[in-house]
């Protein structure tokens, strides 16, 4: 094989589909020639000949993705000039009937929808010649009417709900996880550079060929079956005729502890399956359904309860943690992944979309062929999947991949509850390009100005954006934006925006625009702004700026425990202080916060007169610039909280003798003490606490990131850790708790690279080694554990 084959026989052809040999060997040509900046001698014209193959399917069919990426195109380009070869232009004329690839969306276009009303519809070019549209994007069984009513919240009684159960067992095994891999080909990942990384796992190298290296599956007849992988959270489920008897969450498959679902979906109804007759039998079978939360749920959601989700998943996560879920559990929507019927796995998907869906089918696809077509093909659904995501209702993070055959599964079998016959390709990140604007400015609690980058609106996945935070001071300098720049926005975990410059080549040289210059005074107060020494931050020291009190007490009612009580609900009761909020007016506040809001803070604040929380708790929580609770709890170990607020100022400075308290902290304190000094006589005087004493045992030390949850900080505090949900990462943390695995914030970046260190101290034979949620199992017995919430409560009920 040559390309001057490959290039012979597609330009007789009318369909420009590469075989999978001749597309490894262009990719392997190519990852040769760029990992060692060299053309090998008597390769010159099978190089230039590889570039006029790209240059015929991209010139002739334009909706074809590139054969190699944009980028490697362009290297490749600069190579061979670097070598004085004359790069070919352009390409013979050739009307290809089909693409290699689905192409990218169209523009948007008008249709009418069933009423008749013009709607802006999104359209699939050449949607007839994927191989998999109609397996991906159709609904097989028409949506019943059911299937999309929503009672009113306010008529469903919540009246006896109960604190769900978190330690209950699985009764048919089937709410494991996925191993996942990263790229479907071998030459995927050896184009990227990551094939010699362990830690990164391929689909054809360490799935497919692996058994068939085992002689478990034969390479020249291979079934699998394909499926999208829903985004949202696992339930397993008893189902008697078509009601769920009783559901439970996937929990701690290893301890098989699993939270009792039950009070929030028992008694839900499948309409279908009661359609149709199923009758009830007293002999429930299990079924595992994943929940999600469609785009079109998620708008109303967020407008109904005045909710801001950022995603569904994080609104799936958040109602089903609610003690009023089932008020909201219409909006969730059930898809069945699989039985514990014996039955062909088809069979069992076909069963499954005719009775027990409720308005989403399962997408799938069933693939066979010899080794190299299944691989093809299977490549093909993974970028079909990929390419139709923003035409899709509902999130999916990649597709599933498994056997069909019943024993290969059982010789596979399970490891715990984590199948060895399935296994998950994820997606890469959805990028976009877009035009920068404006910054606006954001005060934190401790004075730091954010930046705010806004952009023309991008859409992602049917949420639209306009605005990244840029974090900081020093990455506003590495960004150096002017108005009318090109910036390129990734949605990172389906999550959130990082936003970074557009390639040079992307500007518009004709933006003569200046570099936006960083504010020198407070937005909110008008005072100067100072630099932090390490030149990274920027901060008002103003402590009665209106911004930075509004930030900070919001941030005060959160540390309490009060859930959802957003800088807008503070700034439209104007209230920065405890005492203040509890003499508010309660007319006043009913106008504001509404006739059951206003009398449900109310609750909450007698609640908190009496909760009997550490004072170092209390303390920590009003707000004193930079300093934590832990912090807190070190002073209070030694010095009284009555001491605090009587003694004189020169009395403070004793503190510096304690280990761990600085000049800095004691500075701040006396400083910011006057400040405080009424919520600090409010509290003493009003409230039940419980006064810390010294402890000689250093305790393990427990953080969080992007969660907070009250129950799992006093279940930990009483199993005797050291628990500080707002402490910074260091690598003496113990345990790091996040809201569903997946979740990514600079703190478990930072737990990912010391768990890799600790690695790499006990396996230096190992050379390089990356710890990321894909693979983070595999060190499980390294700190920092890092749980989720929901393991974290588990943990605490087996420990009670």
């Amino acid at each position: 094989m040559n390309a001057t084959e490959i290039l012979g026989r597609l330009s007789a052809s009318s369909t420009p589909v590469l075989e999978l040999d001749e597309f490894e060997y262009i990719n392997g040509l190519v990852y040769n020639c760029l990992s060692t900046q060299t053309i090998p001698t008597g390769y010159e014209n099978e190089v230039l000949t590889l570039l006029k193959i790209c240059n015929l399917v991209y010139n002739n069919a334009a909706n074809a993705t590139p054969i190699i990426p944009d980028d490697v195109y362009d290297k490749l380009v600069v190579l061979c000039r670097r070598n004085n070869l004359q790069v070919p232009v352009g390409a013979p004329p050739k009307v290809f009937e089909e693409t290699t690839i689905a192409p990218k969306a169209d523009k948007e276009v008008y249709e009418r929808d069933e009423k008749g009303f013009l709607v802006i519809a999104k359209k699939v070019p050449n949607k007839d010649k994927m191989f998999y549209f109609n397996q991906l994007s159709s609904n097989y069984t028409i949506p019943n009417t059911m299937d999309f009513y929503h009672p009113d919240p306010n008529t469903i009684d919540v009246s006896n709900s109960v604190k769900r159960v978190r330690e209950v067992s699985h009764k048919y095994d089937l709410c494991g996880t996925l191993d996942k891999c990263k790229y479907t080909l071998d030459i995927d990942a050896k184009g990227a550079g990551d094939y010699q990384d362990p830690s990164v796992a391929i689909f054809e190298r360490d799935f497919l060929a692996k058994h068939c290296a085992m002689g478990i599956v034969n390479p020249n007849d291979i079934e699998v079956i394909c499926s999208l992988k829903y985004d949202g959270f696992s339930i397993e489920q008893s189902i008697d005729g078509y009601t769920i008897v009783d559901a439970v969450t996937r929990g701690d498959t290893s301890l098989d502890i699993a939270t009792d679902m039950t009070p929030i979906l028992g008694g839900m109804e499948y309409s279908r399956a009661k359609e149709a007759g199923i009758i009830p039998n007293d002999n429930p079978f299990g079924m595992k359904a994943e929940y999600i939360i469609t785009y079109k749920n998620l708008a109303d959601l967020n407008m109904i309860m005045g909710k801001n989700y950022a995603n569904p998943r994080n609104a799936a996560a958040g109602i089903s943690g609610r003690k009023d879920a089932k008020k909201w559990i219409s909006y969730m929507t059930p898809v069945p992944l699989e039985t514990s019927m014996d039955i062909d796995r088809v069979d069992e998907l076909e069963f499954l979309n005719r009775y027990y869906t409720k308005g989403i089918d399962i997408r799938y696809a069933v693939i066979r062929g010899n080794y190299a077509e299944v691989l093809y093909k299977i490549k093909q659904f993974v970028l079909e999947a990929e390419t139709l995501r923003p035409f899709m209702g509902f999130a999916y993070d990649g597709i599933v991949v498994e056997y069909r055959d019943k024993n290969i599964r059982k010789m596979l079998g399970k490891n715990g509850a984590i199948p060895r016959y399935a296994i998950a390709i994820k997606f890469e990140p959805m990028k976009a390009v877009s035009t920068f604007v404006e910054y606006k400015y954001s005060v934190g609690q401790d004075g730091v100005i954010t930046p705010i980058a806004y952009f023309l609106p991008v859409e992602f996945f049917g949420c639209i954006h306009d605005h990244a935070t840029a974090h900081s001071y020093e990455r506003f300098k590495a960004l150096s934006l002017r108005a009318g720049d090109k910036v390129e926005l990734t949605y990172r975990n389906d999550v959130m925006v990082y936003i970074t410059r557009a390639p040079d080549c992307a500007q518009d040289p004709n933006n003569h625009n200046p570099i936006i210059e960083f504010p020198t005074v407070c937005p909110s107060c008008g005072k100067p702004l100072y630099v932090s020494d390490s030149g990274s931050s920027v901060y008002c020291v103003n402590i009665e700026c209106k911004e930075r009190n509004i930030a900070r007490f919001t941030n005060t009612l959160a540390k309490l425990g009060l859930k959802g009580f957003s800088e807008e609900t503070v700034r439209a009761l104007g209230v920065v202080r405890l005492r203040d909020l509890y003499n508010y007016d309660h007319k006043k506040m009913d106008a504001i916060l509404g006739p059951n809001n206003g009398p449900a803070l109310r609750q909450f604040l007698v609640d908190l007169q009496n909760a009997n929380l550490p004072d170092y708790r209390i303390i920590g929580s009003i707000g004193f610039t930079n300093i934590a609770i832990k912090t807190w709890k070190t002073i209070l170990e030694q010095f009284d909280f009555g001491r605090l607020i009587t003694c004189i100022d020169d009395d403070l400075y004793y503190l510096t003798s304690i280990k761990g308290i600085g000049i800095t902290t004691v500075e701040t304190i006396v400083k910011e003490r006057p400040y405080f000094m009424d919520d600090l006589k409010f509290v003493f005087g009003n409230f039940k606490y419980h006064k810390t004493e010294y402890d000689v045992m250093q305790k393990p030390k427990v953080i969080f990131t992007g969660t907070r949850d009250e129950d799992i900080i006093e279940g930990l505090t009483s199993m005797g850790y050291d628990v500080d949900p707002d402490g910074s990462y260091t690598n003496s943390i113990n345990m790091l708790i996040v809201p569903y695995e997946g979740w990514r914030s600079s703190k478990v970046d930072k737990a990912f690279k010391f768990l890799a260190k600790q690695y790499k101290k006990d396996h230096p034979e190992v050379s390089n080694v990356q710890v990321n949620w894909d693979n983070y199992l595999l060190y499980a017995n390294y700190t920092p554990y890092i749980v989720t919430a929901d393991q974290a409560r588990l943990f605490i009920e087996k420990g009670r």
